[in-house]
């Protein structure tokens, strides 16, 4: 019986916290969403525009891609190893990621070293696990197409193409 004393009273507290959260909060009529005004930072919309021109018609350019959506988790024996691992990638972007035009195969990942960003070891180590090169940018006020497609296909040059059967020409433009 003293059980049922105690119980009573929890479930009704539990039932009444349930109630207060899915009820609709007073003097708020809409959901609290709202549209950005960009999608990509400053610094990754000034990049976009150097970016494609340096690399052309070879690839197809995405901004802001989530790494789960590009690299995908294999099975793992151990649920606590998969997990860690999982949680490496799975709140993470790339700033942009470089695909085959023809298949939007992932060829490429970019990663500008923004301040508010942590791009770390962590991202590279999940890269180099995936086999999919990453290049990163220093941030800074200026680029040069030039350096950035030097950068491009120096990292994508030989092996990397092999691998994905697929070779870009370097164009001096």
């Amino acid at each position: 019986m003293f059980w049922l004393l105690v119980a009573v009273p929890f479930v009704f507290l539990i039932a009444f916290a349930v109630l207060k959260r899915c009820l609709p909060v007073e003097g708020c009529s809409s959901p609290p969403y709202s549209l950005s005004d960009n999608l990509l930072s400053p610094t990754q919309h000034a990049f976009l525009g150097i970016l494609e021109e340096a690399v052309g018609v070879d690839f197809r350019v995405f901004g802001k891609v989530r790494v789960d959506d590009v690299i995908s988790m294999t099975g793992n024996s151990c649920p606590s190893a998969w997990r860690r691992m999982f949680d490496r990638v799975s709140a993470r972007h790339f700033d942009f990621v470089l695909c085959r035009p023809d298949d939007l195969r992932p060829l490429c990942a970019v990663a500008l070293n923004e301040r508010s960003q942590d791009h770390g070891a962590s991202l590279t180590e999940v890269c180099d696990g995936a086999r999919l090169p990453l290049v990163f940018f220093p941030t800074r006020r200026g680029y040069s197409t030039a350096e950035v497609r030097e950068a491009i296909f120096r990292v994508l040059s030989g092996d990397a193409l092999d691998e994905f059967g697929y070779r870009l020409e370097h164009r001096g433009q």
